[in-house]
């Protein structure tokens, strides 16, 4: 290196002619005194090795020396060049953040991380690939409230005239997983309004006849009916809110004693209104219940 040159010797080329090795001889030693006027001129400096920053450019020269003689000096220099222009810089990305917690605290949702670019310079291109990175997360399942459905139609109204109610209800769908149940009213109702009653009241259906009140030897059954839309000034319903029948007319089973089997050759007996066959008196000495 002398200075900021690079040098690289060479070998130098050799020709033969018809002169004799005392002509050569003379004439290497002349060349030699003289300095080197075989050596070529230096060629142009090349381009700097790089477009931006810190580089290097080269240039040659050839030796020729007829003799077979070296060349003084190098045949190769190099030097350091600097491009103006910035070179450019690419972005790169950052490590990725940590997980994020899962978006939901029940049931599916997702996590995310992230990471940042290093902005380019210079003209650099920009960081490949995605920003942002997220994956599905199953956690417990989540409580499912009860829920309210639909509310029916409201019923007909309670009287065919003057003011009464009506009624609607709704149902509620079950809970699970820990869910609550529907809050609020199961029914609601609200007055109706109907034309003023005629001024005499009407019967409404008669109801259901009741239980017998007696199983045998004859009871009796009742059923009712009531008198509905009697106007202040109107008249009452004509004929009976109330109907009252005979039921179980068959007789029951007479009363009978019983006697100890001791006396069963001593007992009378005959068969009851209702098919059975029964004694009709113990002898004077029987100890048995009677029924």
């Amino acid at each position: 290196m002398i200075g900021e040159h690079t040098v690289k010797s060479q070998r130098p080329r050799s020709v033969h002619d018809t002169k004799g090795q005392q002509e050569q001889d003379e004439s290497a030693k002349f060349m030699a005194q003289t300095g080197d006027p075989g050596a070529e001129e230096w060629s142009q400096w090349s381009s700097c090795s790089v477009t931006c920053g810190q580089g290097s450019q080269v240039r040659t020269r050839t030796c020729i020396s007829p003799f077979g003689t070296h060349c003084s000096g190098p045949l190769r220099e190099s030097r350091v060049c600097n491009n103006t222009a910035p070179c450019p810089v690419h972005g790169v990305w950052e490590e990725w953040s940590p997980w994020s917690l899962c978006s939901f605290t029940c049931g599916r949702g997702h996590r995310t991380r992230t990471r940042l670019c290093t902005p380019p310079q210079h003209g650099g291109r920009g960081c490949d690939g995605p920003e942002t990175q997220s994956k599905l997360c199953n956690i417990a399942l989540c409580p499912v409230d009860g829920q309210w459905q639909e509310w029916s139609a409201w019923s007909d109204c309670s009287v065919t005239c003057a003011n009464g109610t009506q009624q609607r209800k709704r149902q509620c769908s079950a809970a699970a997983h820990g869910g609550s149940e529907c809050r609020g009213h199961w029914a609601e109702s609200r007055e109706c309004h109907n034309p003023e009653c005629t001024a005499n009241g009407q019967w409404n259906p008669w109801g259901p006849w009741s239980g017998c009140s007696k199983s045998c030897d004859g009871g009796w059954q009742r059923r009712v009916r009531v008198c509905q839309g009697l106007a202040v000034t109107g008249q009452q319903c004509e004929g009976n809110g109330e109907e009252v029948h005979k039921c179980s007319e068959q007789r029951c089973p007479a009363p009978y004693e019983i006697c100890p089997e001791d006396y069963a050759v001593s007992m009378l007996w005959r068969r009851t209104p209702s098919g059975e066959l029964a004694f009709n008196r113990c002898p004077p000495n029987a100890t048995g219940l009677r029924m």
